[in-house]
């Protein structure tokens, strides 16, 4: 269930219910909170006990730096609020629940209260099944991942880590005999019968794609209707053991529609987004290879591989050709660092290539991550304060555009021992007019500060 408003103000039962999760947030015993968490056994016998397990409270102030007169928001004070509910109602049985507030207090047209979980799960022999609306990472890489098909994302929010947003289906797991060379190997079955569209940042805020003379329309264009709204998956995910290296593989199947819409923009200067169907064959994997086969220089890195192919198709009566097929891939490495600077501390480098085979020129340079270099430099100092410095960015390597991000986080324990704060800045470089999606967007480049209460 999601309940998002555009024009207007909110509801005052909304701003009830953010005063209401703050108060909570910040009464909350914090000592009482961490017992508790310390105590939680999921294998426990705790038939009919509601548990609070966490959340957290953020204020993110943010201020846009380039052109501040055209019209568009140059301000945004986002307040987010998220807890994470469970309950067992007999051995077999639990529900959990994740119910998220987030809402504009400098603009109120932007503002969601929806659960980005609220599922039963049934525990069964060799396996469980689980219903109602969940959320899954299938991802391996760093920021793109072609193979992580199953959850729509808040396009709204974050143009580096947009928030998955949660499916209402079905999902049954079986855990598979393992061997010496497969193991911990489990089966996952998905149907979700409901579409939903990804969301969008209102017109007139930085995160809305813009036409010149023109105007966005997120709830035009055409959804799929009767079986074409059906997405169904198979995922086959383990743990693999060799002479030579050890890694997390993992293969799926999918159809149905692709939660990933692209553009379209009609005669009348009205851009829209527009959904296809996709059926996709992937593979992932995560592999560290031994040092006593492959070296020490190899061992010390993370390598990482997201293959996917990629068949879109026309729902039926849909007014929009789709787009043509292609091979998705995504491959990098990560490396960690120790003792870098100082004792403690660690320095964690990620470089991946983000890519197509198969596609047109004109088709790859419209969709995001069509050939981009991704890179993720992170130092943690491990003191009393975690102090962090990161430093990540996308750079297209066929046209001249980049997304860069510079943070500096801390925790503010003489405050509070549960309060932290992110400064950072982002800067988006993309020539105007072109034909891609950040081409699309008006210029991000801003400076954010973000409080956030965990408990």
């Amino acid at each position: 269930m999601s309940l998002s408003c555009r024009p207007g103000a909110p509801p005052r039962s909304s701003a009830r219910a953010v005063g209401a999760l703050l108060v909570l947030a910040v009464c909350l015993p914090s000592a009482a909170t961490a017992a508790s968490l310390d105590a939680f056994d999921p294998l426990a016998n705790d038939e009919g006990r509601f548990r609070l397990l966490r959340g957290f409270v953020a204020l993110e102030a943010r201020n846009f730096t380039a052109h501040r007169d055209r019209g568009l928001a140059n301000e945004g004070a986002l307040l987010e609020a998220e807890v994470e509910l469970s309950l067992r109602l007999n051995r077999r049985v639990r529900a959990y629940a994740r119910p998220r507030i987030l809402i504009d207090l400098a603009r109120t047209d932007l503002w969601r209260i929806e659960p980005y979980e609220a599922y039963i799960t049934i525990g069964l022999s060799q396996g469980d099944v689980r219903l109602g609306q969940m959320v899954e990472s299938w991802a391996i890489a760093d920021t793109y991942n072609p193979i992580d098909l199953l959850n729509r994302r808040d396009l709204g929010i974050d143009l580096l880590d947009p928030p998955r947003l949660g499916e209402v289906g079905v999902r049954y797991r079986r855990f598979l005999p393992a061997n010496r060379v497969f193991g911990e190997p489990t089966l996952s079955l998905y149907l979700i019968p409901v579409f939903r569209r990804a969301r969008w940042a209102p017109e007139g805020l930085r995160l809305a794609p813009v036409v010149p003379g023109g105007r966005f329309d997120e709830d035009g264009g055409f959804d799929p209707r009767g079986n074409d709204r059906l997405f169904v998956a198979v995922r086959v995910e383990s743990t693999w053991s060799s002479a030579w290296a050890d890694a997390d593989v993992q293969a799926l199947v999918a159809h149905g529609p692709d939660r990933t819409p692209g553009l379209t923009e009609d005669t009348d200067a009205v851009l829209r987004p527009a959904y296809h169907g996709l059926s996709s064959i992937g593979f992932g994997a995560r592999v560290v290879p031994n040092a006593d086969v492959a070296g020490s220089v190899l061992a010390s890195l993370t390598l990482k591989l997201e293959l996917a192919y990629r068949h879109h198709f026309a729902f039926e009566d849909a007014p929009v050709a789709p787009p043509e097929d292609h091979v998705a891939f995504v491959v990098g490495a990560d490396r960690t660092l120790y003792d870098v600077f100082r004792e403690r501390d660690e320095l964690a480098l990620t470089v991946e290539i983000a890519g197509e085979l198969a596609s047109s020129g004109s088709a790859r340079r419209a969709r995001p991550f069509g050939s981009d270099l991704i890179f993720r430099l992170a130092w943690r100092r491990n003191d009393f304060a975690r102090q962090s410095v990161e430093l990540r960015g996308v750079v297209d390597l066929e046209q001249d555009e980049s997304l860069l991000e510079i943070s500096y986080a801390r925790q503010l324990r003489k405050l509070h021992r549960a309060l932290k704060m992110v400064a950072s800045f982002q800067v988006a470089d993309v020539p105007r007019g072109g034909s891609s999606f950040l081409a699309r967007l008006p210029d991000n480049t801003h400076v954010s500060i973000v409080l956030r209460r965990d408990f």
